[in-house]
């Protein structure tokens, strides 16, 4: 249940902030310095990150389903101790794992279209650099 208060104020603060903070700070010249540090801060955070999301997500996946088939294949020893054990694959239901598979690559095909268009820009300025010269 803390899980769940946590996730609810959460959201509730990062909506707050992008409906009403983030506006305030773009539209009120007073304020402009302030979203102009706000902007540099999230600049350089992609910048940093670059091409490290889809890295993540695809090591994410890769352990998760070396954990589930592992857990599955395991399972069936440690019910033979006397312990009881439920497969993880049958808490979820059948007709969700095509959504999951889907949503899988789904993100993986938007962090390869980030890189690609990532790598384009780059491949333009290197030939504007190229061709000021």
């Amino acid at each position: 249940m803390n899980w769940l208060l946590w996730a609810l104020i959460s959201g509730a603060v990062l909506s707050a902030y992008v409906v009403f903070i983030r506006p305030t700070l773009r539209d009120q010249p007073s304020f402009k310095e302030f979203y102009e540090q706000e902007e540099s801060f999230w600049k350089a955070l992609r910048l940093k990150l670059a091409g490290l999301k889809q890295k993540v997500t695809t090591t994410i996946l890769f352990v998760a389903g070396i954990v589930i088939a592992g857990y599955d294949q395991i399972a069936p020893l440690v019910l033979e101790t006397g312990v009881d054990v439920t497969s993880l694959t049958d808490k979820i239901p059948a007709k969700a794992w095509p959504f999951i598979l889907m949503g899988a690559a789904g993100i993986l095909q938007y962090f390869r279209r980030l890189s690609d268009q990532r790598a384009a820009a780059k491949e333009k300025e290197l030939e504007a650099i190229a061709e000021g010269k």
